[in-house]
């Protein structure tokens, strides 16, 4: 059994896999789109995939220890997304 130290540090680590492959994955798709060369497009959609697959385990594992906070963090990620992405719109 995890002490709640422990169990706050994991947490933690989850929220920085989440957070750090949700923008990395949104980032490798506009790259993606800006990209035309058949190399970077497969290096991209490799990426992509390891972003996925980090997100989605980190996202398992949250949910075993403390579903509310997954829910918060993926709330959050969504505003951020949509904030930072909005932003980039205008600046192209």
């Amino acid at each position: 059994m995890m002490n709640d130290l422990a169990l706050d540090t994991k947490e933690v680590e989850l929220e920085a896999a989440l957070t750090q492959s949700a923008f990395g994955h949104e980032y490798a798709l506009m790259n993606l789109t800006e990209l035309t060369s058949y190399s970077c497009r497969q290096e991209i959609m490799t990426q992509l995939e390891e972003h996925k697959k980090t997100y989605f385990w980190a996202r398992e594992m949250l949910l075993k220890i403390n579903p509310e906070k997954l829910t918060a963090i993926e709330q959050e990620l969504q505003v951020q997304k949509e904030a930072i992405l909005r932003a980039c719109s205008t600046l192209h």
